[in-house]
This record gives C-alpha cells, sequence and structure tokens, in this order.
C-alpha cells in the first residue's frame, strides 16, 4: 500500500506538472496573436502620414514643371515669331481712311498679324467685294483686340475693331451700313457681332449683316 500510495502520489505530480506546462503555453499563443495587430496598426499609422506628406510634395513639383514647361513654349513661341518673315505691312491696306461716302460695305474678320497671308486673303476679299460693289466704299475691322495691338506695335499699322470701325461710319455720315463678316460658320463671334451691330441701329439709316460664307443673305436680326 505504501508504495502504491508513492506510486500514485508521483503520478498525480506529474499530471499536475504537465497540466501547469499546457496552460503556459496556452496562455503564450493569445499574446503573440494580440501582439501581431499591434504591430499592424503601429506600422498603418506610421506609414499613413508619410503617405499623405509625399502626395502635396509631388503635387508641387509636378505644377512647377508644367510652369516651367509652359513659360518655355510661350518663350519659344516669340522667339520664332521674331524670327520668322511675316511679310511688308506697308503692302497691306487696313481701309481705315474717311471721307467714306453715304453707303459703306464693312467687311468683320477676326484678323491674322502675318501681313502676307493678311493682305492675299482678307485683303482679297475686300479687293472682290470693291470690284463688285463700285458705288459702296469698303472699310475694314477686326474683332481680335490682340491681333490689333500686335499688328500696330511691331509694324506701326492701325487696324480699326469693330467699334472704331462703326464710330468711323457714323462721324463720317453714312447712311447705309451693310456688314460682311468673314466667318465660315454661325458661331460664338458671329453672335457677339450681331448683338453689338444691334446697338447702332439708330445710328444709320439702314443697316443689315450678311450671314457667314453668305454675303448674298441678309441676317434677320439687324434692319
Amino acid at each position: 500500500m505504501k508504495k502504491t500510495g508513492m506510486k500514485m502520489t508521483a503520478w498525480l505530480t506529474a499530471l499536475c506538472v504537465g497540466g501547469a506546462a499546457l496552460t503556459a503555453c496556452g496562455g503564450a499563443k493569445p499574446a503573440e496573436t494580440t501582439a501581431a495587430p499591434a504591430e499592424t496598426t503601429a506600422a498603418a499609422t506610421t506609414a499613413a502620414p508619410a503617405e499623405t506628406t509625399a502626395a502635396p510634395a509631388e503635387t508641387a513639383v509636378e505644377t512647377k514643371a508644367e510652369a516651367e514647361t509652359s513659360a518655355a513654349e510661350t518663350e519659344a513661341a516669340e522667339e520664332d515669331e521674331e524670327n520668322y518673315e511675316t511679310g511688308d505691312a506697308s503692302l497691306d491696306d487696313p481701309r481705315n481712311a474717311d471721307e467714306i461716302g453715304e453707303n459703306e460695305l464693312l467687311v468683320v474678320s477676326f484678323g491674322t498679324s502675318f501681313n502676307d497671308s493678311r493682305r492675299l486673303t482678307i485683303g482679297a476679299v475686300e479687293e472682290a467685294m470693291e470690284k463688285a460693289f463700285p458705288d459702296w466704299s469698303v472699310r475694314r475691322g477686326f474683332t481680335s483686340q490682340i491681333i490689333i495691338d500686335h499688328v500696330k506695335s511691331r509694324d506701326g499699322e492701325v487696324i480699326d475693331n469693330v467699334k472704331e470701325a462703326l464710330e468711323r461710319a457714323e462721324k463720317n455720315g453714312v447712311k447705309t451700313l451693310v456688314v460682311q463678316p468673314t466667318h465660315l460658320m454661325n458661331g460664338f463671334e458671329y453672335t457677339d457681332l450681331s448683338e453689338e451691330l444691334a446697338g447702332w441701329a439708330d445710328a444709320f439709316e439702314k443697316i443689315a449683316i450678311g450671314e457667314p460664307g453668305r454675303p448674298d443673305r441678309r441676317h434677320e436680326g439687324v434692319r
């Protein structure tokens, strides 16, 4: 009995030691599991500000690069224009003289700063109209003030804008004014021109505007 009791005691002791070991192992696993999310959270928290900080820096670099590219392109374009021969401006007739008479045919174009092109295209249209209507005085008006200013500063040639051309016509006592745009389609430029002419209806006995590309047809918006 004594030996049997001793064996049983030894067996119980071994069982307790084994159970303690298992309990210790079982407790270690949750600790590892808990630690992993903590590490993940810390990594994510640390990385996020770094990415957020990097984005504005990249945007600033891109914006600066775009600005430098735009400035370089503008400078290159100006240099190209300075080195490019656009022709003799003195050969072009700006058609801004007074002594118009009672009948005026005002040719309105967007305009171009290339002297040869202006003379051979817009100038050719004006000359053709002058030959077709010899009893009318043909005058010019550009809608692009940028082109007007550029030609004036570069070549000293003065071209009327639409308002100046209308003021010149009124000052010269024009009674019948026909405005023919060289626009190829009825777009914003043509709409703006029609609206501007409507404000001058009382300055002349008769005012009319031709449709784009159709000088034989009169726009209904102007009497």
